[in-house]
């Protein structure tokens, strides 16, 4: 999210609290280096808001923060960490994720049709509120029967020109 939004308005989005301070002894559950020698001290509340916030607490940045609301400024430690082809990897998926077929069926169910958008509403609040779904239940599996049908046409037409009977 970070990396699409930038930070603040990725906590803002998850509603998570934080302020900013020049002390870095204030409580806080995570406490993030600014460029300016102050401090973003964040105090998420939740489960939600904790689960989201722990992805900071493993990814220890290394550099302080210039510019709050820049996403390019985790991209430059996603591509120290993981290498710089990740970072335009990340951007492709946030891109390219969601199939045009997939698009319609979150229109219909008026849900996000963008990565983040479905990240920081309905994909953690079903992670965290539903119960899980079991793998045997039919009803979790999209069919997609006109493209199995034009697979098995496509096979058919395939032998018949290869035999020697067309």
């Amino acid at each position: 999210m970070w990396s699409q939004k930038g930070l603040l308005s990725t906590l803002n989005t998850f509603g998570i609290n934080y302020h900013i301070t020049e002390d870095r002894g204030e409580r806080g559950n995570l406490v993030v280096d600014l460029a300016d020698g102050k401090f973003l001290i964040l105090t998420p509340e939740t489960v939600k808001e904790r689960l989201i916030v722990n992805g900071l607490l493993l990814n220890k940045l290394k550099y302080p923060i210039k510019d709050l609301d820049a996403p390019e400024e985790i991209r430059r430690h996603i591509a120290d960490t993981y290498g710089t082809r990740n970072v335009g990897l990340l951007n492709d998926t946030t891109a390219n994720m969601i199939d045009p077929v997939s698009k319609e069926l979150l229109q219909f169910e008026n849900y996000p049709t963008n990565l983040p958008g479905l990240l920081a509403g309905p994909a953690v609040d079903m992670l965290l509120n539903q119960e899980v779904d079991s793998l045997s239940d039919l009803r979790i599996y999209r069919t997609r029967m006109s493209e199995i049908i034009l697979r098995i046409l496509y096979k058919q037409l395939s032998r018949a020109h290869n035999s020697k009977n067309f």
